[in-house]
């Protein structure tokens, strides 16, 4: 199917490249005893905020909060990390990695369709999920996108784009046709 009717039809045809998600090192800034942990695991959600450990700076004696920096879920937990447990300034407790991918898609046309503009979604499909993309900016044929994925999602949808390009639609609907 040619390209323009491709657009017509309410789908894009172009190359996907997603950046990897930023991750968050939570070092500890001092040598302290662990009170307490939140109950988490490798793979967990975690909301920016929510309290990860709560330890003693062994200095002080006094109660201190660490905290994730970002929505993202847990990709690593220092296996030491038990209550009672000290740890020592330097130390790497916890890696978080953000829900926010990037990306490029790279159309073969510039966009001047009215169903592309900052602000819109885009939907990439394969036979059983959906990522809903939203459209930052446009620079001629290249589409600056961004979405929230889960670690599982991005692996699946980072692997479909790397076997050629890729159609998109404007509607989620359209992904079951």
């Amino acid at each position: 199917m040619p390209l323009f009717l491709s657009v017509m039809a309410g789908s894009l045809y172009g190359k996907l490249e997603l950046q990897v998600p930023a991750s968050d090192f939570y070092y500890a800034r001092e040598t302290g005893e662990l009170v307490n942990k939140e109950v988490l695991y490798v793979g967990n959600g975690v909301n920016k905020g929510q309290s990860l450990l709560e330890y003693t700076v062994k200095s002080e004696q006094r109660a201190k909060r660490l905290h994730a920096k970002t929505d993202g879920y847990v990709e690593f937990i220092n296996k030491e990390l038990n209550t009672g447990h000290s740890f020592s300034e330097g130390q790497l407790l916890f890696i978080v990695t953000s829900y926010t991918v990037l990306g490029k898609y790279q159309t073969s046309i510039e966009s001047d369709d009215p169903m592309i503009t900052p602000g819109s979604s885009l939907w990439f499909c394969d036979s059983s999920e959906q990522w809903q993309f939203h459209v930052d900016e446009i620079k001629g044929s290249k589409l600056l996108i961004s979405s929230n994925l889960d670690q599982r999602s991005f692996n699946l949808l980072d692997k479909l784009s790397k076997q050629g390009a890729l159609v998109s639609f404007f509607e989620k609907e359209h992904c079951d046709l």
